[in-house]
């Protein structure tokens, strides 16, 4: 298991440099948006970590080299579960410490710990979620349509408020959520990590049915 684990991570210490540039312009381009802006984006380039992952795995066909160790299939796909809720983690971290650090240097003030802690309790959840999407697809249909669906994932929500701004539809009961922020904080944590262990078991099955 740890050996599965170690293999990611040495695949994602080759990509430090760009998470750096990567961070720096969030930092640079949304310092002057709303408290938590930069915490969400950068959480949010966990799931390009994890793709980058699993077009790696699929360019080395991992899995069918995977398949001749003496480990199980359950085993192969937990590690990289974990990498991906280590990333989340990593990425909520991080872009906790550089929303402080920008407001400290673009505004002279310290964003309110509980606002980033709320905002980035949300998008982790929204994210865990995404990737309990992205890995059984990727399993069963390669990269490229794991790659269409976050793409449909991030162009749904625009979508719909688009058409509840033309069809002037209330969004109230959104508001009213975004007034609990424990409840929505919660609630986004929890689902990500159900959707998550569902996916782990969708994903076991995919690989053990899969014919390389």
């Amino acid at each position: 298991m740890r050996g599965l684990l170690l293999k990611d991570l040495y695949n994602l210490g080759n990509q430090w440099k760009y998470l750096l540039f990567v961070a720096a312009i969030f930092c640079f381009s949304f310092a002057n948006s709303a408290e938590g802006t930069i915490s969400v984006m950068v959480t949010f380039l966990t799931v390009v970590l994890l793709l980058n992952s699993l077009a790696q795995d699929e360019m080395d066909q991992w899995y069918l080299l995977a398949k001749t160790l003496p480990v199980t299939g359950k085993q192969i796909l937990l590690a990289k579960y974990i990498f991906g809720v280590l990333l989340v983690f990593c990425g909520a971290l991080g872009g906790g410490v550089l929303t402080i650090l920008t407001s400290l240097v673009a505004h002279g003030e310290l964003t309110p710990v509980g606002t980033i802690v709320e905002v980035t309790a949300v998008a982790s959840g929204a994210i865990l979620a995404t990737i309990g999407l992205l890995i059984p697809v990727n399993l069963k249909f390669g990269v490229q349509r794991a790659r269409y669906v976050l793409f449909g994932l991030v162009i749904i929500p625009i979508g719909f408020q688009f058409i509840a701004e033309r069809l002037q539809l209330s969004l109230e009961w959104i508001e009213k959520l975004m007034e609990a922020p424990a409840i929505l904080e919660g609630g986004s944590l929890v689902a990500g990590l159900l959707l998550l262990g569902i996916s782990f078991l969708v994903s076991v099955r995919i690989l053990d049915n899969k014919e390389f």
